[in-house]
């Protein structure tokens, strides 16, 4: 491939990239374009390793930076379920997708594997499920979120692959069924909800061996993560206590 004729070069989710090992294949790339391009790199986070490849993609850059905003936490109501060992965990998720009954889950596992076997295992409960992680072809990812999207199926259980850069329109639930080992990874999970200033409902499914995975997550918010392990949350747009109110003045207005 000829690359003399490049003017720009973005690197996008460029700490994501260097998780994922592909610092190596970045430097090659670069290295066959002109010397004369407009370079931009895009991050979440701002590691050492990120100021690094800073120094060297770019000269004399011009910084923008985005504050973190509370507005986020405000719009995501999150939820914690404990369970004491991991195959207790699809018992808590049908229960959840039962009693919640929210129209749609994105439902995050840890592993490429952990996703396959959680979808069957869903599908065999007579749900509408897609499965997308890495293992799946562009065209199958995308035939997967197309549905999702338009509402043809209600669960969609992903990997990390999904973690970033995807807009549901009105999203009500996501189910962080596996902890994730980062809390930027929780972060941006969770923002799949909450999204264009509508609420959204983020619930987390933690074994006993994850608990130290919750609390650098709530280290990392500067928040305590409320438990749900009694009380099951409701759609955001439902307030069932009200009307419990409403209906208990009407009794004691029948008792009287």
């Amino acid at each position: 491939i000829n690359l003399s004729e490049v003017e720009t070069i973005i690197l996008d989710e460029a700490d994501r990239m260097l998780d994922m090992g592909f610092i190596r294949d970045i430097r090659t790339i670069l290295s066959f374009v002109p010397q004369l391009t407009q370079n931009i790199l895009i991050s979440a986070t701002f590691s050492p390793k990120i100021k690094a490849l800073i120094r060297d993609f770019t000269k004399n850059p011009a910084q923008i930076k985005l504050q973190n905003s509370n507005r986020s936490r405000q719009l995501i109501d999150q939820f914690l379920y404990e369970v004491k060992k991991q195959s207790d965990k699809p018992k808590t998720l049908l229960s959840i997708i039962e009693k919640c009954k929210f129209s749609q889950f994105l439902i995050f596992t840890r592993t490429k594997f952990g996703a396959e076997k959680l979808g069957y295992r869903l599908k065999s409960a007579d749900l509408k499920v897609e499965i997308i992680h890495g293992n799946k072809v562009q065209k199958q990812r995308a035939r997967s979120l197309l549905k999702f999207k338009s509402k043809r199926v209600d669960i969609l259980v992903a990997t990390d692959v999904a973690a970033r850069g995807l807009d549901i329109d009105k999203l009500p639930c996501v189910v962080n069924y596996d902890i994730p080992e980062q809390p930027d990874d929780y972060t941006h999970r969770i923002g799949r909800t909450g999204r264009a200033g509508e609420k959204g409902v983020a619930l987390s499914i933690a074994n006993a061996k994850e608990g130290k995975l919750v609390k650098n997550i709530e280290k990392h918010l500067g928040l305590k993560i409320k438990k749900a392990n009694r009380d099951f949350p409701v759609p955001v747009s439902e307030k069932p206590q009200k009307k419990k109110k409403v209906r208990q003045k009407e009794q004691h207005k029948a008792d009287r």
